[in-house]
């Protein structure tokens, strides 16, 4: 039975099967769950974070917890992750953070970007490369590179639909080869052509509007309401969002009461 509601992998944002240091690795991720996740405002599992991921990056449904599927992808984090000191990460997990840019992100300049840098692989649709049918079967996936829009790709709930995540991501990876040492992408230019990308059409998550219990944790370029302070809609989704962080700041209180105002 198929979980997974696009044609993305885990390998398509965890790369080198997860244990490419500053791309996204699950290396290590044993040893810090439970942990606390703000979209939820709990501590969560390692199996229900699993299940965030195949519910919004894969646009899918969650795994049995006792089921086969789960419990391969637990046993191949615990392998991965290898020993390691419970409650500590292991160094290159995520993303490197990347300065903020002063100006709204440009996604007419990161079309320009898009087409001169990311095409190649992700095809000036967006729609990725497809494999043969046969290629698909041998290899266990859809696509030779993923779609980065439309159907098959990410819903507007996942982390990758987030500017500031995903240019982070962008300018530590891309094009794939590249690593955090020497980036290929400026950091202006990973900002940019990432708010092009989350700008096309894609899956959209129903409940949206029930993520951050707790709204003064929930990320200022989270691309969906209900919003955090008196800023337009687009400002989140491209920035800047330095005075959003501000504002936060100085508001924090108020944003947490209204947050759980919101949640009951």
């Amino acid at each position: 039975m198929r979980f997974a509601g696009n044609g993305l992998t885990c390998q398509s944002c965890h790369l080198q099967a997860g244990t490419q240091r500053y791309g996204l690795p699950l290396a290590g991720v044993w040893g810090v769950f439970p942990q606390y996740i703000g979209r939820e405002d709990e501590v969560r599992t390692l199996e229900e974070r699993v299940n965030g991921c195949m519910e919004r990056s894969m646009n899918g449904r969650s795994l049995p917890v006792d089921g086969d599927e789960m419990k391969a992808i637990l046993a191949y984090i615990r392998y991965i992750s290898g020993p390691q000191q419970v409650g500590r990460s292991l160094e290159g997990r995520g993303a490197p953070p990347i300065p903020l840019p002063t100006r709204a992100a440009d996604p007419e300049h990161g079309r320009q970007v898009y087409a001169s840098v990311c095409s190649t692989c992700h095809g000036a649709d967006g729609q990725g490369q497809r494999l043969e049918a046969a290629e698909a079967v041998e290899q266990g996936k859809r696509y030779q590179f993923p779609p980065l829009w439309g159907p098959d790709s990410y819903n507007n709930g996942a982390g990758m639909a987030r500017t500031i995540t995903a240019a982070r991501f962008v300018h530590a990876n891309m094009p794939l080869g590249t690593t955090f040492e020497q980036p290929q992408i400026s950091g202006d230019d990973a900002y940019d052509v990432m708010a092009f990308v989350n700008s096309q059409p894609r899956p959209e998550r129903r409940n949206l509007d029930q993520d951050y219990p707790d709204l003064s944790r929930k990320p200022v370029d989270a691309g969906y309401a209900p919003f955090v302070g008196p800023f337009p809609p687009d400002q989140h989704r491209f920035g800047p969002w330095q005075p959003i962080q501000e504002w936060l700041r100085a508001n924090a209180e108020d944003v947490r009461s209204t947050g759980r105002q919101h949640a009951q």
